[in-house]
């Protein structure tokens, strides 16, 4: 969802779901609305512990922040709170105890930054690669960013150099980190085709 700044947000809950597998088919069940209410809650991603689930928040105030929450209590707290800017895609940082995200600054430049969870201040990671609308981290410096343009890019950006090289064109808003440390996102082949890569 990054990309709305000035735009109004859509409405959007964020639910917790059981996942089972029998006979090679996957099942969805239990499925339980953990931010319901009126207002654009999205882009949730899970503390690497599994204890914490990050998400964007819009509330009252038309501001779009981070929030965390316990999703055994419900309870949700603000992590960021930068108004006129807005942040998106909270994702931990490899062994940091802090969250990188997209900062929707106040001259609309969308750069990706880190805030780190002691409530110290938030530096920016990337000085020089804007407009980033989505990001995922491979390691520890390494990172698979899209970078809004015509066409949309997939760069993989280093944070000891700060530079960002182009790896494919048309790319989808979905990024992903494997297990085994590989990059999964969306390559748009044509309008009809797209594939997981």
């Amino acid at each position: 969802m990054t990309g709305l700044a000035g735009a109004q947000t859509p409405e959007a809950d964020i639910f917790l779901v059981s996942l089972s597998q029998s006979g090679g088919k996957l099942s969805v069940s239990a499925a339980r609305n953990l931010t319901n209410r009126v207002g654009y809650d999205n882009q949730p991603h899970w503390s690497t512990d599994g204890n914490t689930l990050f998400f964007t928040s819009t509330r009252e105030d038309a501001q779009a922040d981070i929030y965390r929450m316990n999703p055994a209590t419900g309870e949700a707290t603000r992590v960021t709170l930068t108004s006129p800017e807005s942040e998106y895609s909270a994702t931990p940082m490899p062994r940091r105890n802090a969250i990188s995200v997209i900062r929707v600054e106040r001259d609309s430049a969308q750069r990706l930054w880190s805030v780190p969870l002691d409530g110290s201040a938030s530096t920016v990671i990337l000085e020089r690669i804007k407009p980033v609308g989505y990001h995922t981290w491979a390691n520890d410096t390494l990172l698979a960013l899209f970078v809004l343009g015509s066409p949309n890019t997939l760069q993989l950006a280093s944070t000891t150099t700060g530079k960002g090289d182009t790896i494919t064109t048309s790319i989808g808003r979905s990024l992903h980190t494997t297990r085994d440390g590989q990059v999964s996102f969306v390559h748009k082949v044509s309008a009809e085709e797209w594939w997981l890569t």
